[in-house]
Order: structure tokens, then sequence, then C-alpha cells
């Protein structure tokens, strides 16, 4: 059944008889906000309530800032709140001295 509501090219490493909507929520929903296209979304809205996709874009780590900035803007969310996520996550070691 998860097959037919995930796109394969998202999901390209995993088994998608395997993803469970309840237990890999955030997963899912992080891979469709990053990767997804406007019909992943829609699938998605379809598996998802809205309270769920903006505590994921609200408290996620994975995203990058332009998708986080983007989903704050289309959910309507504070953007003190994006901001604060953005900037709380760490620099990756190339860059450290």
């Amino acid at each position: 059944m998860m097959e037919l509501l995930l796109n394969k090219t998202l999901f390209w490493d995993c088994d998608l008889s395997q993803l469970d909507p309840k237990k890999h929520a955030k997963f899912i929903l992080e891979r469709v906000l990053s990767r997804g296209d406007l019909d992943d979304f829609h699938r998605a809205r379809e598996l998802f309530d809205e309270e769920a996709i903006k505590d994921v874009v609200v408290n996620n780590r994975t995203l990058d800032n332009k998708s986080q900035n983007f989903w704050c803007s289309y959910f309507n969310i504070d953007p003190k709140l994006c901001i604060r996520n953005q900037l709380s996550k760490k620099q990756g070691l190339f860059w450290r001295r």
C-alpha cells in the first residue's frame, strides 16, 4: 500500500514496504519536504495532518535553510522559530580548526 503512495525515487535507499507512516513519519516528511515535488507533497498531506508536517518543519535538523524558510513561509510559521533552528545547527568538521 505504501509503495503506491510514495515516490520511489525519493526513497531509493529504502524498502518502501518496510516504511510505516506512524513509525517513520519524521523520516518520510523530511525527505518529501527537502527533495519532493508538488505531487509528493500532496501525497504526504494525505498521509499526515498539517500539525505533524509543521512539527517536522520547526523541529528538524536535516532540512536545508532554503527548504526550511520556504515551508515556514508556506505554513505561516513564525520566522523566529525557523531561524532559531537554522542557527543552532552544528558546524561541519570541515570548518573546525
